[in-house]
Protein backbone atom coordinates (compact mmCIF):
# COMPACT_ATOMS: atom_id res chain seq x y z
CA UNK A 1 0.00 0.00 0.00
CA UNK A 2 2.67 2.42 1.28
CA UNK A 3 4.44 2.11 -2.18
CA UNK A 4 1.64 1.97 -4.23
CA UNK A 5 1.11 5.92 -2.86
CA UNK A 6 4.46 6.59 -3.37
CA UNK A 7 3.95 5.68 -7.02
CA UNK A 8 1.17 8.17 -6.95
CA UNK A 9 2.57 10.63 -5.41
CA UNK A 10 5.34 10.50 -8.16
CA UNK A 11 2.88 10.49 -10.67
CA UNK A 12 0.97 13.57 -9.40
CA UNK A 13 4.59 15.31 -9.08
CA UNK A 14 5.64 14.39 -12.78
CA UNK A 15 2.03 15.80 -14.14
CA UNK A 16 2.23 18.97 -11.99
CA UNK A 17 5.79 19.47 -13.44
CA UNK A 18 4.63 18.85 -16.80
CA UNK A 19 1.80 21.30 -16.41
CA UNK A 20 4.21 23.74 -15.30
CA UNK A 21 6.14 23.84 -17.80
CA UNK A 22 3.72 23.71 -20.83
CA UNK A 23 2.34 27.07 -18.75
CA UNK A 24 5.60 28.61 -18.75
CA UNK A 25 6.85 27.63 -22.07
CA UNK A 26 3.51 29.38 -23.71
CA UNK A 27 1.56 25.85 -24.29
CA UNK A 28 2.18 23.68 -27.27
CA UNK A 29 3.97 25.49 -29.46
CA UNK A 30 7.67 24.49 -29.41
CA UNK A 31 8.70 26.61 -32.15
CA UNK A 32 12.47 27.79 -31.44
CA UNK A 33 12.19 31.45 -31.67
CA UNK A 34 15.43 33.73 -31.36
CA UNK A 35 15.66 37.10 -33.19
CA UNK A 36 12.93 37.86 -35.51
CA UNK A 37 11.91 41.11 -37.39
CA UNK A 38 8.21 40.48 -36.24
CA UNK A 39 8.89 39.62 -32.22
CA UNK A 40 5.81 40.43 -31.67
CA UNK A 41 1.94 39.88 -32.01
CA UNK A 42 -0.45 42.25 -33.65
CA UNK A 43 -2.26 42.42 -30.15
CA UNK A 44 1.22 43.08 -28.27
CA UNK A 45 2.22 39.60 -27.12
CA UNK A 46 5.86 37.51 -27.94
CA UNK A 47 5.46 35.61 -31.10
CA UNK A 48 6.17 32.72 -28.82
CA UNK A 49 3.30 32.87 -26.32
CA UNK A 50 5.27 32.29 -23.41
CA UNK A 51 4.32 34.76 -20.49
CA UNK A 52 8.17 35.37 -19.63
CA UNK A 53 9.40 35.95 -23.08
CA UNK A 54 8.82 39.53 -22.29
CA UNK A 55 9.84 40.70 -19.36
CA UNK A 56 10.00 44.08 -20.26
CA UNK A 57 6.30 43.93 -21.93
CA UNK A 58 7.97 45.85 -24.93
CA UNK A 59 5.75 44.06 -27.17
CA UNK A 60 2.22 45.70 -25.84
CA UNK A 61 3.09 49.09 -27.34
CA UNK A 62 4.95 48.25 -30.66
CA UNK A 63 2.34 47.96 -33.14
CA UNK A 64 0.91 51.32 -31.91
CA UNK A 65 3.88 53.18 -31.78
CA UNK A 66 4.58 52.24 -34.89
CA UNK A 67 1.57 53.31 -36.43
CA UNK A 68 2.05 56.66 -34.75
CA UNK A 69 5.98 56.60 -36.24
CA UNK A 70 4.83 55.88 -39.77
CA UNK A 71 2.49 58.81 -39.49
CA UNK A 72 4.52 61.03 -38.62
CA UNK A 73 1.72 61.72 -35.69
CA UNK A 74 4.74 62.56 -32.91
CA UNK A 75 2.63 63.04 -29.44
CA UNK A 76 2.89 66.29 -27.96
CA UNK A 77 3.40 64.42 -24.25
CA UNK A 78 4.27 60.71 -23.84
CA UNK A 79 3.03 59.50 -20.26
CA UNK A 80 5.11 56.61 -19.42
CA UNK A 81 5.18 54.70 -15.94
CA UNK A 82 3.14 51.68 -14.12
CA UNK A 83 -0.64 51.21 -13.42
CA UNK A 84 -1.06 54.97 -11.86
CA UNK A 85 -0.37 55.79 -15.68
CA UNK A 86 -1.78 53.21 -17.44
CA UNK A 87 -5.71 54.34 -15.72
CA UNK A 88 -4.81 57.95 -16.23
CA UNK A 89 -8.14 58.77 -18.03
CA UNK A 90 -8.07 59.14 -21.82
CA UNK A 91 -6.44 62.37 -22.92
CA UNK A 92 -6.97 63.19 -26.93
CA UNK A 93 -4.48 63.43 -29.53
CA UNK A 94 -1.84 65.19 -27.89
CA UNK A 95 -0.80 62.46 -25.57
CA UNK A 96 0.64 59.09 -25.82
CA UNK A 97 -0.42 56.65 -22.56
CA UNK A 98 2.26 54.63 -22.04
CA UNK A 99 1.75 53.06 -18.82
CA UNK A 100 1.48 49.64 -17.69
CA UNK A 101 0.30 47.86 -14.65
CA UNK A 102 2.61 46.36 -11.99
CA UNK A 103 5.58 47.37 -13.73
CA UNK A 104 9.35 48.38 -11.55
CA UNK A 105 10.86 51.59 -12.68
CA UNK A 106 13.74 48.28 -14.76
CA UNK A 107 10.97 47.36 -16.78
CA UNK A 108 9.97 50.75 -17.39
CA UNK A 109 13.44 51.54 -18.19
CA UNK A 110 13.84 48.53 -20.48
CA UNK A 111 10.54 50.11 -23.00
CA UNK A 112 11.66 54.12 -22.33
CA UNK A 113 13.72 53.89 -25.73
CA UNK A 114 10.56 52.74 -27.87
CA UNK A 115 7.47 53.57 -25.89
CA UNK A 116 9.13 57.26 -25.47
CA UNK A 117 12.16 58.95 -26.98
CA UNK A 118 11.25 56.97 -30.23
CA UNK A 119 8.12 58.92 -30.50
CA UNK A 120 10.08 62.26 -30.66
CA UNK A 121 7.67 64.15 -27.86
CA UNK A 122 8.00 67.67 -26.81
CA UNK A 123 7.68 66.43 -22.95
CA UNK A 124 8.00 62.93 -20.89
CA UNK A 125 6.07 62.47 -17.98
CA UNK A 126 7.71 60.07 -15.74
CA UNK A 127 5.80 58.64 -12.58
CA UNK A 128 7.14 55.06 -11.16
CA UNK A 129 8.45 53.93 -7.96
CA UNK A 130 5.42 52.02 -6.02
CA UNK A 131 5.70 48.64 -7.37
CA UNK A 132 9.83 49.09 -6.69
CA UNK A 133 9.08 49.97 -3.04
CA UNK A 134 6.21 47.08 -2.77
CA UNK A 135 8.35 44.77 -4.39
CA UNK A 136 6.34 43.09 -6.81
CA UNK A 137 8.86 41.43 -8.80
CA UNK A 138 11.44 40.92 -5.72
CA UNK A 139 13.50 43.28 -3.34
CA UNK A 140 14.78 46.65 -4.25
CA UNK A 141 16.88 48.73 -2.99
CA UNK A 142 16.35 52.54 -2.89
CA UNK A 143 19.31 53.02 -5.39
CA UNK A 144 18.19 50.48 -7.75
CA UNK A 145 15.27 52.96 -8.45
CA UNK A 146 16.87 55.74 -8.32
CA UNK A 147 19.64 54.25 -10.28
CA UNK A 148 16.83 53.42 -13.10
CA UNK A 149 15.02 57.32 -12.62
CA UNK A 150 18.52 59.01 -13.62
CA UNK A 151 19.09 56.73 -16.72
CA UNK A 152 15.77 57.20 -18.12
CA UNK A 153 16.41 61.08 -17.42
CA UNK A 154 19.54 61.04 -19.20
CA UNK A 155 18.55 59.15 -21.95
CA UNK A 156 15.51 61.86 -22.49
CA UNK A 157 18.43 65.11 -21.99
CA UNK A 158 20.54 63.12 -24.13
CA UNK A 159 17.52 63.11 -26.65
CA UNK A 160 17.01 67.09 -25.78
CA UNK A 161 13.54 65.94 -24.51
CA UNK A 162 12.47 67.93 -20.63
CA UNK A 163 11.14 65.36 -18.26
CA UNK A 164 8.18 65.51 -16.04
CA UNK A 165 8.84 63.39 -12.69
CA UNK A 166 5.61 62.80 -10.56
CA UNK A 167 5.67 62.08 -6.55
CA UNK A 168 4.51 58.80 -5.42
CA UNK A 169 1.16 58.83 -3.93
CA UNK A 170 0.04 57.55 -0.54
CA UNK A 171 -0.91 54.26 -0.31
CA UNK A 172 -2.41 52.38 2.33
CA UNK A 173 -1.66 48.25 3.36
CA UNK A 174 -0.84 47.08 0.48
CA UNK A 175 -2.67 43.43 1.08
CA UNK A 176 0.04 41.38 -1.29
CA UNK A 177 2.74 43.17 0.43
CA UNK A 178 1.51 43.82 4.16
CA UNK A 179 5.18 43.92 5.23
CA UNK A 180 6.46 46.62 3.41
CA UNK A 181 6.97 50.10 5.51
CA UNK A 182 5.41 52.11 2.91
CA UNK A 183 5.30 55.69 5.53
CA UNK A 184 9.02 55.11 5.49
CA UNK A 185 9.66 54.50 1.45
CA UNK A 186 7.09 56.79 -0.20
CA UNK A 187 8.13 60.13 1.78
CA UNK A 188 12.33 59.08 1.17
CA UNK A 189 12.04 58.52 -2.12
CA UNK A 190 9.70 61.60 -2.71
CA UNK A 191 12.54 63.61 -0.63
CA UNK A 192 14.87 62.47 -3.51
CA UNK A 193 12.68 63.20 -6.10
CA UNK A 194 12.36 66.89 -5.09
CA UNK A 195 15.98 66.79 -4.80
CA UNK A 196 16.73 65.50 -8.19
CA UNK A 197 14.60 67.22 -9.78
CA UNK A 198 16.06 70.43 -8.32
CA UNK A 199 19.56 69.26 -9.33
CA UNK A 200 18.88 68.31 -13.03
CA UNK A 201 16.53 71.51 -13.29
CA UNK A 202 13.30 69.42 -14.07
CA UNK A 203 9.56 69.83 -13.32
CA UNK A 204 8.54 68.07 -10.58
CA UNK A 205 4.72 66.66 -10.26
CA UNK A 206 3.91 66.77 -6.55
CA UNK A 207 0.66 64.53 -7.11
CA UNK A 208 1.83 63.15 -2.78
CA UNK A 209 1.01 66.74 -1.59
CA UNK A 210 -2.73 66.92 -3.12
CA UNK A 211 -3.44 63.37 -3.04
CA UNK A 212 -2.36 63.07 1.23
CA UNK A 213 -3.63 64.35 3.98
CA UNK A 214 -1.38 66.30 6.57
CA UNK A 215 -0.40 62.88 8.59
CA UNK A 216 0.93 61.69 4.46
CA UNK A 217 -2.39 58.80 4.47
CA UNK A 218 -4.01 59.25 1.79
CA UNK A 219 -7.38 60.87 1.02
CA UNK A 220 -9.90 58.00 1.01
CA UNK A 221 -12.49 60.54 -0.95
CA UNK A 222 -9.81 60.57 -4.33
CA UNK A 223 -9.26 56.71 -4.14
CA UNK A 224 -10.45 53.73 -5.43
CA UNK A 225 -8.64 50.91 -3.59
CA UNK A 226 -5.36 51.13 -0.79
CA UNK A 227 -3.29 52.64 -4.15
CA UNK A 228 -4.73 53.65 -7.40
CA UNK A 229 -6.93 57.55 -7.58
CA UNK A 230 -10.78 57.27 -8.31
CA UNK A 231 -11.97 59.66 -11.05
CA UNK A 232 -11.93 62.56 -8.33
CA UNK A 233 -7.74 61.88 -7.73
CA UNK A 234 -7.39 61.81 -11.13
CA UNK A 235 -8.87 65.48 -11.35
CA UNK A 236 -6.66 66.85 -8.78
CA UNK A 237 -3.82 65.06 -10.51
CA UNK A 238 -4.71 66.45 -13.80
CA UNK A 239 -4.17 69.89 -12.79
CA UNK A 240 -0.83 69.75 -11.19
CA UNK A 241 -0.23 67.77 -14.86
CA UNK A 242 -1.16 70.42 -16.88
CA UNK A 243 0.51 73.33 -14.52
CA UNK A 244 4.08 70.94 -14.91
CA UNK A 245 3.66 70.66 -18.84
CA UNK A 246 3.00 74.52 -18.94
CA UNK A 247 6.09 75.26 -17.11
CA UNK A 248 8.08 72.84 -19.07
CA UNK A 249 6.89 74.10 -22.53
CA UNK A 250 5.83 77.79 -21.99
CA UNK A 251 2.61 76.75 -23.58
CA UNK A 252 -0.82 77.80 -21.77
CA UNK A 253 -2.83 75.62 -24.16
CA UNK A 254 -3.31 72.14 -22.67
CA UNK A 255 -2.10 69.76 -25.70
CA UNK A 256 -5.63 68.00 -26.47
Amino acid sequence: MASQVRVMCLAVALLTGLAAYWWLSGGADETVHGMSETPCTKDGKPISGGPRDDWGQLCKFRAENTELLEKEAYPEVVMIGDSITARWPKHGNGFANRGIGGQMSGQVLLRFQQDAIALKPKVIHLLVGINDITGVYGPQSPDMLQHNIRAMVELAQANTIPVIIGTIGPAQDVNWRPQVDRHRWIPFINNWLAQYVKQERLVLADYHAVLSQEDGSLRKDLFSDTIHPNKQGYAAMEAILLEAIQRTTGDRRAPY
